[in-house]
């Protein structure tokens, strides 16, 4: 039995409208760690799919670059890395994935750490030779909440640079996402390292660690709001609430 061209080419059409409907191309992202994956999902939402080459219970400076991340990095359509150093060895492992549109210079290969404040910078010169340091300054600049805007808004330039007719979805979905992060804190009315507890019991692990300038921002707005203010803090540039004005006793465990 034969059918008009007409309805056979209506079919196709019907066809590839459903495909486009219900298939449409996701963006793949990868970024060197969870922190990352975490925010360019915030910005990306439903329109892109996102792995991390490191765990989370991995030390994100010394990662072992296996051929499982090299595939991921092949298939993927953008690469988010920390920069400052932090995730040096995610070079071999893009080497290895011979993929043109992620290699340094690409539209796909982002450096999220342009235009951070880089904390902790080095007076004399050092390398990753002398142990546990940062050449470039303090790299975990994604444990400041204060970072956040300057760090999303790179995110969105880097999707934007793969996919320009998306900008105002992502710009959309990292407005609401500064604003639950901007009410959390407000609403939590404390600005504190917390450390994790389950059943009653701390498990000697932190679920969030409040790093960098914000910190001490945020206690001073609160030392201005009180007539008393007690703080502990870890922050080694904190600063003497006497400055605020009012009653304030402070302990920086830094400085023991």
């Amino acid at each position: 039995m034969r059918y008009p061209a007409s309805a056979l080419a209506g079919v196709l059409l019907l066809g590839l409208m459903l495909t486009g409907a219900e298939g449409a191309h996701k963006l793949r992202v990868v970024t060197t760690i969870p922190d990352l994956k975490a925010l360019v999902e915030e910005v990306g939402g439903d329109l892109v799919d996102v792995e991390s080459l490191a765990r989370g219970t991995q030390n994100a400076h010394e990662v072992e670059v296996r051929p499982s991340l090299m595939i991921r990095l092949r298939r993927a359509d953008l690469f988010f890395e920390n920069g400052l150093e932090l995730d040096a060895w995610s070079d071999v492992a893009v080497q290895g994935a011979n993929n043109p549109k992620i290699v340094r210079g690409a539209p796909g290969r982002v450096d999220v750490s342009r235009g951070v404040q880089v904390l902790e910078m080095p007076t004399a010169r050092v390398d990753r030779s002398m142990g546990d340091v940062h050449p470039l300054g303090n790299p975990h600049y994604s444990l400041d909440p204060g970072q956040a805007p300057i760090v999303t808004q790179n995110i969105v330039d880097g999707l934007v640079r793969v996919a320009p007719e998306l900008r105002a979805t992502f710009e959309k979905n990292r407005e609401a996402f500064l604003a639950r992060l901007e009410e959390a804190f407000g609403v939590a009315g404390v600005i504190a390292t917390r450390a994790r507890i389950v059943d009653g019991r701390y498990t000697g692990e932190l679920e969030f660690y409040c790093y960098g300038d914000a910190k001490g921002d945020a206690v001073r707005a609160v030392a201005r709001s009180s007539s008393t203010t007690a703080t502990w803090s870890s922050f080694s540039r904190v600063f003497s609430l006497a400055e605020v004005g009012g009653s304030s006793v402070s302990m920086n465990r830094s400085r023991m």
